[in-house]
């Protein structure tokens, strides 16, 4: 089994285990409860034979009896009205058998459903990925036959194929077509070569971002998904509250020696539905039974990784040439052509020419440099402000906007944004008050005991004011979080 195969199953195999610890809770309390009405049917026949005998022994015995029974059954009713009150308090009681038989009924059916939603994702996942791969080859034969050519029906296709293949990996044309996809492959190649060599290389960023798409993890059909209870490996306190699944990926990765496994932890990217400028990062488990605040590793078969490395490359490498102006030109007509007979390439060349001078201008005043629009590479920032405005650099500055018009293709890796993110969550969670006067977050929890989990739960409690300075949104949820961690006492 591969490692994307392992990953899309974990939630089953989870569901797997939960499911046999139940069914053994079940048995264990079916066998309790059948013993106590064995003990029950024990007595009752015991006593049956005892009433038999007295009956055979004289007719006025037997009508003293049938007075007796007749008490015995006033006491039988009373006896059945109070276990039936027993059973029901029971039924309420955590210690009492209905109570425990219930639940694991409960749990397992809570189990089964699990597991049923888990196959059935998986079946969905695969037939995802088979569609996204019959577009892909759709699109790859009509821009081979069209020679440069292409109609308008055919741009049509090509766009409908495009939206299809959205968040499915090395099969988003987005994906493959961009100029940094091809990028982080040489960069992968350099990597497993110095693997290969015995050294231990590290990851940067775009190289994560190249081995995110490479292992198809930025093809999970969470992506694009509101945050809803469902969600369980995501913080609690960003879950209903407007926040969308933007990308996922791996967050950092190691690896030691020729023949080691890579290990690394993922990372999500959220966006706030109402407020596209309030972007979240969180850090979930890999599977779905563990919680998101003890997150382990993700582990990756450096054979499996390869071998996907070598795929995704090929197939990429064989395409690309034929299939990037065919997919260009149906972008530019779908974002900014008419139904009058343009095919927007006017108006695409005068929004990408306005935003290349806007940044050339900045540059010349000496505005700020870190975020223009198609210069966030850091090559490009490393340069003299002269360096920046030679043609080379802006004529790569050109295709960089290009790029992120069209494909929705950053420079910058999520994964650095990511760590920026983390980095600043964490100063300001530091210097964060628990509650109104009490101590400060850093004087609460151990240094040691920080995390990318921790720190990801903590901050969809906190707000900033105007001047920076954190506040608590929902004391009441913040005091119950930290309770829950050990943080505070009740």
């Amino acid at each position: 089994m591969s490692f994307a195969d392992g990953f899309r199953s974990g939630f089953g195999l989870i569901s797997d285990v939960q499911d046999r610890q139940l069914k053994r809770d079940q048995i264990e309390a079916d066998s309790l409860y059948k013993k106590q009405q064995s003990d029950d049917l024990k007595e009752y026949r015991k006593e049956d034979l005892s009433i038999k005998r007295a009956a055979q022994e004289s007719k006025a015995g037997l009508d003293a009896l049938t007075t007796e029974i007749a008490g015995l059954n006033a006491e039988t009713a009373s006896t059945k009205a109070a276990t039936a009150q027993t059973v029901a308090d029971n039924k309420t009681n955590p210690e009492s058998i209905e109570y425990k038989k219930g639940l694991s009924e409960i749990n397992e059916n809570k189990a089964t459903a699990a597991k049923l939603k888990a196959e059935g994702d998986r079946i969905s996942g695969e037939e995802r990925r088979y569609n996204a791969a019959v577009n892909y080859n759709s699109v790859f034969q009509y821009a081979e036959q069209a020679d440069g050519i292409y109609d308008t029906e055919v741009l049509g296709k090509i766009e409908k194929a495009y939206q299809e293949n959205k968040g499915t990996g090395i099969f988003n044309f987005g994906t493959a077509m961009a100029d940094i996809t091809r990028r982080g492959q040489q960069e992968i190649a350099g990597f497993m070569s110095d693997m290969s060599q015995g050294r231990n290389p590290e990851m940067s960023d775009t190289m994560l971002r190249a081995a995110t798409t490479t292992l198809q993890l930025d093809a999970s059909a969470a992506v694009g998904r509101s945050i809803d209870s469902s969600f369980v490996n995501a913080p609690e306190g960003y879950r209903n509250k407007g926040y969308q699944i933007q990308s996922q990926g791996l967050f950092n990765a190691t690896a030691t020696g020729a023949d080691a496994d890579l290990t690394g932890n993922l990372v999500v990217e959220i966006v706030n539905q109402n407020d596209p400028d309030d972007v979240q990062f969180y850090f979930p488990p890999l599977t779905g039974g563990r919680s998101y605040i003890d997150s382990n590793p993700v582990s990756i078969n450096m054979g499996d990784f390869s071998d996907a490395y070598a795929g995704t490359a090929y197939m990429v490498q064989n395409t690309y040439k034929v299939m990037k102006p065919a997919v260009k030109s149906a972008r530019i007509m779908a974002k900014y052509g008419n139904n009058k007979g343009s095919n927007g390439k006017a108006a695409f060349d005068s929004e990408v020419t306005a935003i290349l001078n806007s940044n050339i201008n900045a540059i010349k005043t000496g505005g700020n440099t870190t975020n223009l629009y198609g210069g966030d590479n850091e090559e490009f920032l490393s340069l003299s402000r002269d360096q920046m405005i030679s043609k080379e650099e802006t004529e790569k500055m050109r295709a960089r906007i290009e790029e992120r018009l069209l494909f929705g293709a950053r420079e910058e890796p999520m994964q650095t944004r990511a760590k920026k993110w983390l980095k600043d969550t964490y100063s300001a969670l530091l210097a964060a008050p628990a509650a109104a006067g009490s101590p400060q977050l850093g004087q609460l929890i151990p240094e040691d005991q920080w995390s990318p989990q921790l720190i990801s739960a903590l901050a969809p409690y906190y707000d900033a004011d105007e001047t920076g300075k954190a506040f608590v949104k929902d004391p009441a949820a913040l005091n119950r979080f930290l309770t829950s961690k050990g943080y505070m006492t009740k």
